[in-house]
């Protein structure tokens, strides 16, 4: 998601995002890493920013269309329970309320969210799912909503340690037994704070 605060939790146009922060977890000292939005990407699945400003195009190039929540690549590959080790999914400039309201956004996930954990990879508990948005939108502390989805965290867990996107990739890695990449070496990891 894209350019809100950590006001996302408990915001009444953000019901689901709210919901899901109770029902499982929250990072709530979760902070991005720079301004604007394509370096958190970058630093999400390197561990560095790679000295990438905002070069969009370069980015296209990879992209796979998701489709919908009831139809396209993502969709199919959840019923099938054949999601791949790692994904990042990034909505549209709409969905993802970079363009649009929270309300937006927050109406997207009420309708993707439950068809990903009602997949056979997330009933398995072959699956975790983290909701987090890439920046807060160019304020001062850059802390942003970053909920954990997994069928190992404690309903309600909420954690007050300093994470960043360093430390979700560092989780990623531990949990596929890949190496730490970049930043991602020296970032704490979320895996015990959420029981992954």
């Amino acid at each position: 998601m894209e350019n809100k605060d950590s006001s996302i939790y408990d915001n009444a146009a953000a019901s689901y995002e709210t919901q899901i922060a109770n029902d499982c977890g929250l990072a709530i000292n979760y902070h991005a890493i720079s301004h604007p939005s394509l370096p958190n990407y970058v630093a999400l699945t390197s561990g560095s920013t790679q000295g990438i400003g905002n070069q969009r195009t370069e980015c296209q190039a990879d992209d796979v269309p998701m489709g919908t929540a009831t139809s396209g690549n993502l969709h199919n590959d959840v019923q099938a329970g054949t999601l791949p080790s790692f994904s990042l999914v990034t909505p549209n400039l709409c969905e993802d309320m970079h363009d649009r309201s929270v309300a937006t956004g927050d109406a997207y996930l009420a309708n993707l969210g439950p068809t990903i954990l009602a997949g056979p990879d997330y009933q398995s508990g072959r699956l975790a799912v983290v909701i987090v948005f890439d920046e807060d939108g160019e304020a001062s502390g850059n802390q942003v909503y970053a909920a954990v989805i997994s069928p190992f965290t404690a309903a309600g867990t909420k954690s007050n340690t300093n994470f960043t996107h360093y430390s979700l990739l560092r989780t990623t890695e531990e949990i596929l037994g890949k190496p730490l990449l970049c930043n991602a070496a020296s970032a704490t990891s979320m895996r015990s704070a959420f029981g992954l």
